[in-house]
């Protein structure tokens, strides 16, 4: 932990400026909360007209405190901010969390400019600021409340939980109240323009206090430390959630490639996300649902995708089954030992099975329920068990405290050291009991949102538990580009894929009849000519493309032909000749394609490639570079992938050679990172198995090199 970490985090000393008795307000609840902290912190109210705050001594400047404090927290007007900051800078403080709004987020009366003051005024003390917009730190591993805001949390609890993190006040509020999830740190970052969320999640994925951590997200300030963090997020095996908000379609699209249409912002944030096994929630309901989870089981996930669903009835048996395919559960059927253990437990009339309806008869008996959860639970295929039991808060005058029926057995079994990861998903939506959800919880079981939510939140578990770190090469690729980029004609994006030993067919740019009739002799026939212009991208719609030429004579009409169209087509474009190439037999049409993220560096796309690859659009995104095997795996996400492994009668297709072109591809797109920004290689001709792949068309979009 570096030092300007632990004065934000686990500060010896805080100064509250703005400190107040006026309920409600930031100064006050931080007040609050300084004085709920350990008994080891020393704190120190600063008020300009009160001597007293809470029976405690309050000073009139920072000059006047007994010492220099580690940290300020500030809670005044935005326009008196900066000159506290300059008084702060002089004193020596290097940390502050800013509660303060009116900055950046503020267009209306000039909070960019003072927000723009604020961080030289940061950069010229070398001084951590968290914020300014925030609602600041809880740290209940040490028991120090740095929050300006509401927040229901027992400060006495032992941490061993999640870290909240967003850079919205109100979500990170929002998971401080929920009772479900176990808080080591609740972090509103606010603006952070000089501690970004990237940075403070990566203090958290570090801390051994920490079983996981969940962001709302909004945007990324340093790219660098947020791919980092998530690097060793995914070596450290600890469980990232993130629910990103602001999916806007807008972003950088070139109409030169095709790559550039279809990597946008969104589909570069996701690709980030799967490389680094990132769990991510599409709602709130959803990102809540996760969080409770992942807290509550500590972080450890089920082992494989191999569940047991047992229900109270037949009709939420069915609806589990169907949920089930629906989320990608996969349901195995139990070994005919547990089923002939479990027919011993059973009514004659229930069937042994998965998913099961154990029927009444078992939910009134309470040594039946646990014995049936213990031998399902011992089958070798099932590696955790969902129950669609609720907990409902039945009154007490009932008599019946099916609660008790239903939730001792399994607080029972969980108790043993072998017991299974255990989910309650419910089938419908209901007031539970709050005393219930915390035995449950204590015990190690989550009740999950009902129903579909419930089922949603399963599968996006299921996706980071069969995600693989040693799989991929985690390092990330940030860009330093600065130029103009410049379109490489076909000719030149081939010889330049030609020296870093990709395969391309030998090729020729000819400009006259005798230039075209040696290129035809050394290339053979059949031959491809084509238009060599930077002017015209779109080759076949201008008629400059003529395939499988078999004599000179065809050649030298198409060559005048393509010539005469290309001309017709767009007379102001720069004609240098025609390329000359063998025409290659066909294979599967693959596109590979890299567009070079502003952020985030290079993604290679791969997908269905040919003239329909904006029509079926079937797609997958990663940021480069790949390992191989990371290559194989992103083609079995593709629907082509059918095709490439044979389909009705064809042949298998060869794509451990086109995984290791995948791979060379982005290994080019690292090196050149700074300069490049798009590649299209479309098509792509994958052939059968050991014949390799064949690169047919080529353009890169790179900045002019010296």
């Amino acid at each position: 932990m570096n030092e300007f970490m632990r004065k934000l985090f686990k500060p010896k000393s805080v100064a509250l400026v703005g400190a107040t008795d006026r309920e409600g307000a930031f100064g006050w609840f931080a007040a609050k909360g300084l004085m709920e902290s350990a008994e080891h912190l020393r704190y120190y109210f600063v008020n300009q007209r009160k001597e007293e705050l809470f029976g405690v001594k309050a000073y009139s400047d920072l000059s006047m405190l007994p010492e220099v404090p580690e940290l300020i927290l500030v809670a005044i007007p935005a326009l008196a901010v900066n000159p506290l900051l300059e008084e702060a800078g002089e004193l020596g403080i290097k940390a502050a969390i800013v509660y303060s709004s009116g900055f950046s987020e503020d267009h209306r009366c000039g909070g960019v400019e003072l927000e723009k003051k604020l961080i030289e005024i940061a950069q010229k003390y070398d001084m951590k600021i968290i914020g300014p917009n925030c609602v600041g730190i809880i740290n209940n591993v040490d028991k120090i409340k740095l929050w300006g805001s509401t927040g229901k949390i027992d400060m006495k609890t032992r941490a061993t939980g999640m870290a909240v993190l967003a850079q919205s006040g109100g979500y990170t509020i929002g998971g401080v109240d929920r009772q479900q999830i176990d808080l080591s740190y609740a972090i509103s970052s606010g603006n952070g323009n000089i501690v970004p969320i990237e940075e403070l999640a990566e203090f958290c994925v570090e801390d051994p206090d920490v079983c996981g951590v969940c962001i709302y997200l909004e945007g990324v300030k340093k790219p660098e430390i947020f791919c980092r963090m998530l690097k060793k997020a995914a070596e450290k095996e600890k469980p990232v959630i993130i629910l990103k908000s602001g999916r806007s379609k807008k972003g950088a699209i070139s109409a030169a490639s095709h790559t550039g249409n279809l990597a946008g912002a969104n589909e570069v944030f996701d690709a980030l996300f799967h490389k680094y096994g990132v769990i991510t929630a599409d709602t709130a309901e959803q990102y809540f649902g996760l969080v409770q989870t992942v807290s509550i089981l500590k972080g450890k996930l089920p082992r494989h995708n191999r569940f047991a669903i047992i229900n109270r009835s037949g009709g939420e048996t069915t609806m589990s089954a169907d949920l089930s395919e629906r989320y990608g559960l996969y349901l195995p059927d139990l070994s005919e030992k547990v089923q002939d253990e479990l027919n011993e437990i059973l009514p004659a009339f229930a069937t042994a099975k998965n998913p099961l309806d154990m029927t009444a008869d078992v939910l009134g008996d309470a040594q039946k329920l646990r014995t049936l959860f213990e031998k399902i639970a011992s089958d070798p295929n099932i590696d955790a068990i969902i129950a669609g039991f609720d907990f409902e808060d039945i009154p007490a005058e009932t008599g019946y405290d099916m609660n008790a029926f239903m939730g001792e057995p399994l607080i029972e079994y969980r108790k043993k050291q072998d017991a299974l990861p255990l989910f309650m998903i419910p089938q419908y939506e209901s007031k539970r009991s709050p005393m219930w959800i915390m035995k449950l919880k204590e015990a190690g079981i989550p009740i999950l949102p009902p129903g579909e939510i419930g089922y949603s939140v399963i599968e996006k578990l299921i996706q980071k538990m069969e995600y693989d770190p040693k799989r991929k090469r985690l390092e990330s690729a940030v860009p330093n580009r600065k130029g103009e980029a410049d379109v490489l004609t076909e000719y030149e994006s081939k010889k330049e894929l030609a020296r870093y030993g990709l395969p391309i067919p030998e090729q020729w740019v000819v400009r006259n009849e005798a230039e075209l009739e040696a290129a035809c002799e050394k290339v053979g026939f059949p031959v491809v000519l084509k238009i060599h212009s930077k002017d015209i991208l779109h080759k076949t719609e201008a008629g400059g493309v003529k395939l499988n030429l078999c004599s000179m004579e065809e050649a030298k009409a198409a060559y005048h032909d393509i010539m005469a169209k290309c001309a017709a087509y767009d007379p102001k474009a720069e004609l240098n000749g025609v390329l000359v190439t063998k025409m290659i037999k066909p294979g599967v049409e693959i596109i590979l394609g890299v567009k070079n993220d502003s952020q985030f560096g290079p993604m290679l796309l791969c997908g269905l490639g040919g003239v329909f690859v904006e029509v079926f659009k079937d797609t997958v995104l990663t940021p480069c570079p790949l390992s191989k095997e990371e290559a194989l795996d992103q083609l079995k996400c593709l629907k082509a992938y059918k095709l490439l492994r044979g389909y009705r009668g064809s042949a298998p297709c060869d794509v451990r050679a086109l995984a290791g072109l995948m791979q060379q591809i982005s290994e080019y797109a690292v090196k050149n990172k700074d300069i490049l920004e798009e590649m299209d290689i479309n098509p792509v001709f994958v052939y059968p198995e050991g014949e390799g792949v064949s690169i047919v068309d080529a353009v890169i979009i790179k900045e002019p090199v010296d």
